[in-house]
């Protein structure tokens, strides 16, 4: 900020009294500190809400700060931001403790602030539990949400019963980009068939859904890696051409969707990552931030989502 004044003090000049000339960089980080970050973040909130307009699709995700550790303690600021589908958007940040439960309770905190009535809203796994649910339910919004993997007991009997039923609605795409095959299937069902024990932790829950992915690239691995019985690595060198993958996963909805919807919903989803939090690390260089004090960390976050606005 201190460099970017001096390059434009002329400017500055002619729309303010500069007596002290261009404020330093600790005059900045002072400031900066001394702003009450939940007042700023409530502020953005409302801003950036009514200037989106209705939200229909959103994605709540996390992200680290990492240049933010201090000696204080080793874990850096853990913010969660809103991205609004519609609009492209970012329209919320709050704090979380750190990763887990700390980010949890930063999500829930989040959806207090923002009007989400009848608006989708996806979570990743680290935030897919009974409490986020019945949070956004209580707003009057539906949520889509993965089964995590370590919940082996909701997953075994999601996997059962797809492959004893036969499903309600399937959908399929293939994409070819870059030498790269990529194909997704979808199938979804009811939760009728599931426990009694998940539709008492998830009461609003009305869709299942089995994503399968494929991928068929290029490998350009030098070596691959296998583990012994003795639990000993064996690297050997790496004579494929080609690399093929395949990867389940299941999601549950409130909302009754088809194979399609779901889908595309699921996809939607990553571009909180693709075009917020990559944004925010590639071009406004937020992980090389050396700014130590939480409050202006905070703060100048809240800066960078204004900014991707703008």
């Amino acid at each position: 900020m201190e460099d970017f004044g001096n390059a434009n003090r002329f400017w500055f000049e002619r729309h303010f009294a500069l007596k002290n000339g261009i404020p330093s960089h600790d005059t900045f980080r002072r400031v900066f500190s001394l702003v009450d970050a939940r007042e700023f973040e409530t502020a953005f909130i409302q801003w950036a809400h009514s200037a989106a307009g209705e939200l229909k699709r959103i994605s709540i995700d996390g992200k680290a700060v990492k240049g933010s550790v201090t000696k204080m303690g080793p874990n850096p600021l853990q913010n969660v931001n809103v991205y609004d589908h519609e609009s492209g958007l970012a329209i919320g940040q709050s704090p979380a403790n750190n990763a887990g439960f700390g980010e949890i309770k930063g999500v829930l905190d989040i959806i207090d602030f923002l009007e989400i009535k009848k608006c989708l809203v996806s979570v990743d796994a680290a935030n897919s539990c009974a409490s986020v649910a019945s949070g956004l339910k209580a707003k009057k919004a539906d949520y889509l949400m993965p089964l995590r993997d370590t919940n082996t007991q909701y997953r075994a009997e999601a996997f059962e019963m797809f492959n004893t039923h036969h499903p309600l609605t399937t959908s399929q795409t293939d994409d070819t980009d870059h030498g790269r095959v990529e194909g997704r299937y979808a199938e979804t069902m009811t939760v009728a068939r599931m426990s009694d024990a998940f539709k008492s932790t998830y009461p609003s829950a009305k869709t299942i859904i089995r994503v399968i992915r494929g991928r068929d690239a290029a490998d350009y691995r030098i070596s691959t890696r296998t583990t012994k019985d003795g639990g000993e690595f064996i690297y050997e060198r790496n004579l494929a051409e080609r690399r093929v993958s395949v990867h389940e996963e299941y999601y549950f909805t409130s909302r009754k969707m088809t194979a399609e919807q779901a889908l595309q919903a699921i996809r939607d989803h990553w571009q909180i990552e693709n075009k917020l939090h990559w944004q925010l690390d590639v071009a406004f260089g937020e992980d090389q931030w050396t700014v130590r004090d939480r409050i202006a960390v905070r703060n100048l976050s809240i800066l960078e989502s204004v900014r991707f606005f703008v």
